[in-house]
């Protein structure tokens, strides 16, 4: 619930105007289950290219986000990291990455005993780092001072 005590941060005060060229995935678990539909994340392109960023954030207060370009996604963003649906679900419209961060690194989940090995992209320069959202969103409304960012990810996330 909003509060003058607790102000909801950048991400979700800009959330409808973000939408518009920029996937946005929130997550309550600290990071932990993440998805991405291949079909939405395929629309944000035909629509914004490589311009479009991912952003990704659990916490409605604090100025916490990964602000990833799309481009550097797109080593892990591949049929074969798709999260294996069966049963009714397994239609094409279903196609998704299951995801978790884990001390700065984007890790694609896999189902237990695939074999497959553990792909990942490491995100530490993306950390907080708003001015990839690009001038029109800075003109929407100025990004959060620096000094107001949080500066790491709590302790949790790195003893991974």
């Amino acid at each position: 619930m909003f509060s003058s005590e607790h102000p909801l941060n950048y991400i979700e005060r800009n959330r409808n105007f973000l939408k518009t060229r920029h996937y946005i995935r929130y997550d309550d678990t600290d990071f932990q289950r993440l998805d991405m539909t291949h079909n939405v994340l395929q629309e944000y392109r035909e629509e914004c290219g490589d311009s479009m960023c991912v952003i990704f954030y659990t916490d409605r207060h604090a100025d916490d986000a990964y602000i990833v370009p799309v481009h550097i996604l797109d080593k892990i963003f591949t049929p074969d990291n798709f999260w294996p649906e069966v049963g009714e679900n397994a239609d094409r419209d279903r196609r998704r990455w299951r995801l978790k961060i884990e001390g700065d690194r984007l890790i694609v989940v896999r189902k237990a005993g695939s074999g497959m090995p553990a792909a990942h992209v490491d995100l530490d320069e993306f950390h907080n780092n708003y001015e990839l959202l690009g001038p029109e969103c800075h003109a929407w409304e100025p990004f959060p001072p620096k000094e107001s960012r949080v500066a790491t990810r709590p302790i949790l996330n790195r003893l991974f």
